[in-house]
């Protein structure tokens, strides 16, 4: 019998801190700046909020929360992603020519991306947003950077996965300054004030 109530009593207390934790982590923190403010907004259902109402750099996001060893990690949903660039590899075209092709979000090609492969061949998309290598073979070696003005890096890197590969597809999602996008950031919990990013949140009472 005492074993039992013994069981019960920490299982209650249990409950009980995690429930404390959530409810430390439910409602609004503000990150206030002279030129204007940040909101975080923690739900108990485990969704969060985010708003920039900084000046050029209005922004929001939304997604999911869960605490892991005392801290707040995000995740936002997958239409905040942006900034960055898929690839695939396929057999497309003639076997003395190799293909690459940029395109936007919108399978429209991007004339005007600057390309240098092996450090040592320059090379731009055309019109069509292509480059193509005539009499070259791609190979699991090749280094490809290339820049755009659609994204925040100055330099993206992709390497040849498979060297039968004959055609390269890049599509980049442009940088969408109005998405906030979190993957995986920690928060830290201080009192009533959280951490994200170096930058004090503090909870609006």
């Amino acid at each position: 019998m005492n074993k039992i109530i013994t069981l019960l009593l920490l299982t209650s207390i249990f409950i009980n801190c995690k429930s404390t934790k959530n409810r430390e982590v439910d409602g609004i923190f503000v990150n206030k700046t002279i030129l204007g403010n940040e909101f975080l907004k923690f739900n108990s259902n485990h969704t969060f909020e985010f708003y920039s109402k900084i000046p050029l750099l209005i922004s929001e996001s939304k997604g999911n929360w869960y605490l892991k060893n005392g801290e707040i990690i995000i995740n936002s949903y997958p239409e905040y992603q942006n900034d960055y660039f898929t690839v695939e590899e396929s057999l497309k075209g003639n076997d003395d020519e190799s293909i690459i092709h940029v395109v936007d979000e919108n399978n429209y090609g991007i004339y005007g991306v600057d390309f240098i492969m092996n450090q040592n061949i320059y090379i731009t998309t055309n019109e069509d947003g292509k480059i193509i290598l005539n009499n070259y073979s791609f190979n699991v070696s090749d280094k490809i950077e290339f820049s755009s003005i659609n994204l925040s890096l100055e330099k993206n890197i992709y390497s040849i996965k498979n060297s039968k590969s004959t055609f390269i597809k890049i599509k980049i999602f442009s940088k969408n300054y109005e998405k906030k996008y979190f993957e995986n950031d920690t928060i830290q919990i201080k009192r009533n004030k959280i951490i994200l990013n170096e930058k004090s949140f503090n909870k609006q009472k």
